[in-house]
């Protein structure tokens, strides 16, 4: 019997390899895997980060249609977005049987289900959290926290479902939506990507990993001073290698040279991918000395590279991360970071038996079994 075939609007302004961040990568990874399942079509509303014609050449001809959305913030694309583009994304929203929004920008987003709901389409949202809000002052803070509560109570009117990627994110959106509407499915890995990568020659005897954007929330100021206390430490060079980009990188170069360890901090900016999984390879030590996080990408990945960790028990980590097993659990301190990197250091056996556990337990991600859910979210709702 011949199988009905699912038409999917999908929209993420985000899209990895094209732009960075956690976002991006679920939406690229799931939609990769809906290429390669035959009873879905999608019609892709992306950001205008690349050419379509590189879209078409990432993911192949098999996108029905695809809508590009200005990502600057001005206001002639604010224009845009309520005039023409509203008209191009009403057009690919015509005959789907679902709307997918992955993450959420009220400003950027909010006509997206509103559409959705005038064609009497069900519509989700993926919700990656909103980390910066740990940066605003108290009343900055009550005024955006009153914002998203008046957003989300206009859109759970409009939503069908809202799918969140941790235990941690669901206890957070609880404040704005019923326990019904909210879903959990938790992000995936490549694994056979990861298994593949070839390894790289890069110096150093210790060889530390951070992936992720240069940013207040990710830590780097934190991780930058834990590996000026580990200078003196140890006889070993010991190097540190940053794969990414942010507009705080030239403040993290001057932290750098301040330190006196700008010698042995290598800043390699943004990295594709597949170069990613080849660093988390060649490393010693993978570190994420996050201020908060929900479901992180990068441990996924360093887990299913056979990585040793260090990280903060912030937010979603402890669900992924399991303190001894996959590495090591910090707070937010880089005297206590120093102290769990310097401690892998000199114990080696340790870093192989946890070397070993998680290559063992990077088995319960896949991205197929994550898209398989999605999918059956879907055919749940229509």
């Amino acid at each position: 019997m011949k199988l009905m075939t699912l038409h999917l609007a999908y929209v993420s302004i985000m899209l990895a390899p094209f732009d960075e961040g956690g976002p991006g990568t679920v939406g690229y990874y799931i939609l990769k895997e809906f290429m390669d399942i035959s009873e879905i079509s999608v019609n892709l509303i992306v950001g205008d980060s690349t050419k379509e014609d590189n879209i078409v050449a990432e993911f192949g001809d098999r996108f029905q249609k695809i809508v590009r959305i200005p990502r600057e913030r001005t206001m002639h694309n604010y224009v845009s977005l309520l005039t023409r583009k509203a008209r191009e994304v009403w057009k690919a929203f015509d005959s789907v049987d679902i709307v997918h929004i992955n993450n959420f920008w009220f400003l950027r987003n909010f006509y997206f289900p509103l559409l959705a709901s005038f064609r009497l389409t069900p519509s989700v949202f993926t919700w990656h959290g909103d980390s910066q809000r740990v940066f605003y002052g108290e009343k900055a803070e009550s005024a955006k926290r009153l914002a998203l509560y008046a957003a989300f109570y206009l859109q759970k009117r409009l939503l069908s479902k809202v799918i969140v990627n941790s235990e941690f994110m669901r206890r957070g959106i609880s404040k704005y939506f019923d326990a019904h509407s909210i879903c959990l499915i938790r992000n995936g890995v490549q694994i056979d990507d990861i298994a593949k990568a070839e390894t790289v020659d890069l110096e150093g005897d210790v060889k530390l990993l951070f992936v992720g954007k240069l940013d207040p929330i990710k830590g780097v100021d934190l991780l930058l001073e834990a590996f000026s206390a580990l200078k003196n430490s140890t006889s070993k060079d010991i190097r540190l290698y940053m794969a990414g980009t942010g507009t705080h990188e030239s403040t993290y170069r001057s932290l750098a040279s301040r330190l006196h360890i700008k010698n042995k901090v290598h800043f390699l900016g943004h990295i594709p991918l597949s170069k990613c999984y080849s660093l988390y390879k060649s490393c010693s030590i993978l570190i994420l000395p996050s201020r908060f996080e929900s479901a992180p990408m990068t441990l996924l990945e360093g887990i299913a590279a056979g990585i040793p960790i260090v990280t903060t028990s912030v937010g979603g980590v402890p669900e992924i991360m399991k303190n001894g097993r996959n590495g090591f659990l910090t707070r937010p301190d880089p005297s206590e970071i120093a102290q769990k990197i310097r401690f892998l250091i000199a114990h080696p056996e340790v870093c192989e038996r946890i070397s070993k556990n998680n290559l063992i337990d990077a088995g319960k991600y896949s991205w197929r079994n994550i898209a398989l859910e999605h999918l059956n979210l879907y055919k749940s709702l229509i």
